[in-house]
């Protein structure tokens, strides 16, 4: 297992501690990088100025990009699951007939 390395991240301004694997620790900095992107972009397209609202309205596009895409992986799921229901109940009636 990955020892723990202890890192700083920067999110709008203000540092966090973190402890994290030593495998995480370019994703989170690389998220790290995502957000300063956003909020930049957020504060670019918007004018807003205060980091508060920035960081709410980044959470917010963020929570609704999930749900989309969580949205999209049940329908997939779902529709994976009815082919295979009806490919097992192809195999159950073909085995029954003969």
């Amino acid at each position: 297992m990955s020892e723990g390395v202890s890192i700083k991240v920067n999110i709008a301004g203000k540092e966090y501690p973190l402890k994290v694997s030593a495998t995480e620790r370019d994703d989170v900095i690389a998220i790290e990088q995502e957000i300063k992107e956003n909020l930049d972009e957020l504060k670019s397209n918007y004018g807003v100025l205060d980091k508060q609202d920035l960081l709410a309205m980044f959470l917010l596009q963020h929570m609704m990009s999930n749900k989309n895409n969580k949205n999209n992986y049940s329908e997939d799921a779902e529709d994976s699951l009815h082919d295979k229901l009806k490919d097992l109940e192809d195999f159950v009636s073909k085995y029954l007939k003969s």
